[in-house]
């Protein structure tokens, strides 16, 4: 492969990756700050590997499982939902991911792509080079400690969410999601009390393994105790110290 590609995105940055994993650690990227480059951790492999971007509209299809795996898709901004088909005939919402989230690595061992994933707001996604990041890993241990990074989380991710459907209540689960949903926000530099919903109560039910009814129920319930403020999809936090101590797994769901 040719060790000169240029990334098609010169300046690229990668918001939410982490700033542990974007230090500077190889000869090259330090070599780049000496030269004028900015920011701290600023990694020069991490700007090659993007090879390409894509604007994916709301409600469109960013792929679909049994894709062929191409490369990691970072959310740059917007928000998707990926989701199975169940045997009934019905979708099962496996997680929302938001700018800053990788897609995709569920790809990696058997080099196809086992979710649907939707845009459920105008979107853009930039797909990484899993190949190019692979020869890159070899020479900056930046970019190899953020590949391990990315897919220990999503091994973790998992784990934490078969926890949540086996161990908690609907009203915990809800709980959970609306935590860390928020915590994510957080990370990200926006409000942590509040949020707008991207996605339905029927998508969220499905996710948390418990019916709309029952996720609309609880939140006019939590809006009853003054816990939430509610207006259709616009969630503000009025307890938040409450809400923290019904999500009593600590689950970290993302």
């Amino acid at each position: 492969m040719d060790r000169t590609h240029t990334s098609t995105y010169p300046g690229t940055r990668f918001p939410g990756m982490g700033t542990r994993a974007l230090q500077p650690t190889c000869a090259q990227c330090r070599k780049a700050l000496s030269e004028g480059g900015t920011g701290s951790g600023h990694c020069v492999y991490m700007e090659q590997v993007v090879t390409h971007r894509r604007r994916v509209k709301q409600g469109a299809v960013l792929y679909n499982g049994g894709d062929p795996f191409t490369g990691l898709l970072y959310v740059r901004s917007g928000f998707f939902k990926t989701c199975v088909g169940a045997k009934d005939g019905r979708e099962q919402v496996t997680g929302f991911h938001m700018t800053g989230d990788i897609l995709g690595v569920e790809g990696i061992s058997g080099g196809k792509l086992t979710t649907n994933a939707v845009a459920l707001e105008d979107s853009e996604v930039w797909v990484l080079s899993f190949d190019l990041i692979e020869q890159f890993s070899r020479e900056c241990s930046s970019l190899r400690i953020y590949l391990l990074e990315t897919i220990g989380h999503e091994v973790v991710r998992m784990q934490n969410l078969t926890l949540m459907l086996g161990s908690l209540r609907a009203d915990e689960r809800v709980a959970v999601f609306l935590t860390n949903l928020l915590e994510k926000l957080k990370s990200r530099g926006l409000s942590q009390s509040e949020v707008l919903l991207r996605m339905s109560r029927d998508e969220i039910g499905s996710f948390l393994g418990i019916r709309q009814e029952t996720v609309s129920r609880l939140l006019r319930s939590f809006c009853e105790e003054r816990i939430l403020q509610v207006d259709n999809r616009h969630i503000k936090v009025l307890n938040s110290a409450l809400l923290q101590q019904m999500a009593t797994s600590q689950t970290a769901m993302h």
